[in-house]
């Protein structure tokens, strides 16, 4: 995709509940707009499926997940958060997991910025081409 298709395309997803389709390196993507909380945030669907287990610890190394997720540093859990967690899915489930530990990191669901969300594909795809683009200007 040419410089003038990114701003075109980031243009087009920058709408609230705005969504477009990409071919990333033999994934078709759908990158929608979609609100969290009270922000404004772009989720990413790889072949039209989203899968829990692509942001658990021990898929770091999976293809998905690495091209389209970002990574993020979670700080360390508070003590009342590791309560709560050994509460919900239990201390031995925690402690597999590494929760219970200081700072990790996992993928993350959605991307914050459309231009975060550009850079990330860019960066972890060889071969990127915009689908159904005849309806924009």
């Amino acid at each position: 995709m040419t410089k003038t298709d990114w701003e075109r395309f980031e243009k087009a997803i920058d709408s609230l509940f705005g969504q477009e389709h990409l071919l990333c390196d033999g994934y078709v993507v759908t990158v929608g707009t979609v609100r969290h909380k009270n922000s404004i945030v772009w989720d990413v669907y790889v072949d039209g499926e989203f899968r829990g287990e692509w942001v658990l610890q021990e898929n770091k190394g999976a293809d998905i997940p690495r091209r389209f997720l970002p990574l993020r540093k979670k700080g360390g859990t508070t003590e009342k958060e590791k309560k709560r967690l050994i509460r919900i899915i239990g201390k031995g489930e925690a402690d597999r997991l590494g929760l219970l530990k200081g700072p990790f990191t996992m993928r993350h669901v959605y991307h914050n910025t459309p231009k975060a969300l550009i850079r990330h594909l860019r960066k972890h795809n060889q071969q990127i081409h915009w689908l159904c683009q005849h309806n924009q200007p």
